[in-house]
């Protein structure tokens, strides 16, 4: 018995066994989240800016002072705007008076020299809603997984996702490229369900519309995404699966797709607040370009050069900012000539076929990489009558394929990480009994089927 004098446990053992059995969830969730922030929050304060993280800080706080979305061109106002968002209100220099952004640069450099300890102050908020996007990716990560896979794949992958050094180091810095971690996860999560329920078309195109306002390069990843549910359609899988006629099932699909276009055509142009939308072909070309480091060689000429827009009818009407439009131009062109850089001990400009798999090599635990690899080995054993959810091995290729023009691999991350729970679950529950496997297929199929 408990005297007066002793205290409390913080955790009953009774407590600790239901959370691990699976049945306190959001307990579990909660716990796992709280780890993760404290690891990750730890000594956030001493680290120094960067030189970039200057600039996503002052894009977003000059978007809450002028409608001119000039230098929302490198990137989408989006995790700019969210990363800025505690510091938005404060007493802040007007940054549209800032030479630099006259000149359609973000002016990081200037801003600081206004007031440093402000400055320094803001980017720390920033920086706590950078990890906040972390908890993010752990929580729809989980209850996905939850969803789907069930209790020992969830909680595998929120503490896979919650602990992994790349995705907590990332989640330390105001950048682009959290966030379109999270929005490519979310995404492709949202495509799952919507191949199971076509009520979700809503929120995937909400989905997709965070994507591509997150980071240019999401534009790749939304085009994957599109082709995958597609070839749903072409093969009758999915919802499309009752549908014998494939002429049918792709109007289906054309459908949706035009709802969810639309969605995304929308919160492209209410994100830039509609700036300098709607302008014709004639009027786009005949605009000044923004000087962008990577298109000023051109003298103000890199849409006639490089790209289709001299090729179309000149009264025309493109539905999208010219902001935007001009940074997916300029990012293609940025990517046309590469970067100089060293790969594998060589000098390297353009891209190398090893680059991707060295990278997430290098960048995940061995751990992980190691029930990647059993994931992946379970994966090409299972009965070909079974319809598990498989779709991770495949997403996150697509992920990293979204990402592939600007080098980065961290996309991928969350769901290789998924991935590798799921093995991680299957090694857990032990080999299953003779025959279970075939039986549990049928089962599947079986209320597949009663679904439809």
């Amino acid at each position: 018995m408990q005297t007066a004098g002793e205290k409390k446990p913080r955790l009953q053992q009774g407590e600790l066994a239901d959370m691990l059995a699976g049945r306190t969830p959001h307990s579990f969730l909660l716990v796992v989240v709280a780890l993760a922030m404290a690891l990750t929050l730890r000594g956030l304060k001493h680290d120094s800016p960067t030189e970039d993280e200057w600039a996503h800080l002052v894009r977003g706080i000059s978007y809450f002072q002028t409608r001119d979305m000039r230098i929302h061109v490198q990137h989408p106002p989006l995790a700019n705007v969210l990363d800025a968002l505690p510091s938005a209100f404060d007493k802040n220099p007007d940054v549209t008076q800032m030479k630099t952004w006259q000149e359609g640069y973000a002016p990081g450099i200037e801003y600081i020299k206004v007031d440093y300890g402000h400055a320094r102050a803001q980017l720390q908020r920033g920086r706590y809603v950078a990890a906040g996007f972390l908890a993010l990716l752990v929580a729809y990560v989980f209850y996905f997984c939850l969803s789907i896979f069930g209790w020992p794949t969830a909680a595998a992958a929120a503490c896979l996702i919650a602990f992994n050094p790349t995705l907590m180091g990332q989640a330390r810095y105001v950048a682009t490229d959290m966030p379109v971690a999270v929005m490519a996860t979310i995404a492709t999560g949202e495509l799952v369900r919507y191949l199971s329920n076509s009520r979700r078309i809503f929120g995937l195109g909400l989905a997709l519309s965070a994507l591509v306002l997150s980071k240019h390069s999401g534009i790749v990843l939304l085009a994957i995404l599109v082709l995958v549910a597609f070839l749903a359609a072409f093969f009758g899988k999915g919802i499309f699966r009752g549908e014998a006629s494939r002429l049918r099932r792709l109007a289906r699909w054309l459908g949706h797709f035009a709802i969810a276009g639309l969605i995304v055509l929308f919160s492209i142009n209410a994100i830039y607040k509609f700036d300098r939308t709607g302008m014709t072909v004639q009027e786009i070309l005949e605009a000044p370009e923004p000087q962008h480091w990577v298109t000023k060689s051109y003298h103000g000429e890199m849409l006639e050069q490089r790209s289709p827009l001299p090729h179309l009818p000149a009264k025309l009407r493109i539905p999208l900012p010219y902001s935007y439009l001009f940074g997916l131009f300029a990012v293609q062109e940025q990517n046309r000539g590469g970067y100089p850089s060293y790969f594998l001990g060589k000098p390297l400009h353009g891209g190398a076929v090893l680059y991707f798999p060295v990278l997430l090599i290098l960048k995940d635990p061995p751990a992980l990489l190691a029930m990647l690899g059993l994931g992946l080995a379970i994966l090409w054993r299972r009965p070909r009558g079974s319809k598990r959810p498989a779709d991770a091995p495949v997403v996150a290729v697509a992920s990293a394929a979204s990402d592939a023009p600007e080098g980065q691999v961290k996309p991928a991350t969350p769901q290789t990480d998924a991935e590798a729970a799921g093995a991680e679950a299957k090694l857990a529950a032990g080999p299953a009994p003779k025959d279970a496997t075939r039986v549990d297929a049928d089962d599947r199929d079986a209320d597949a089927d009663a679904d439809d």
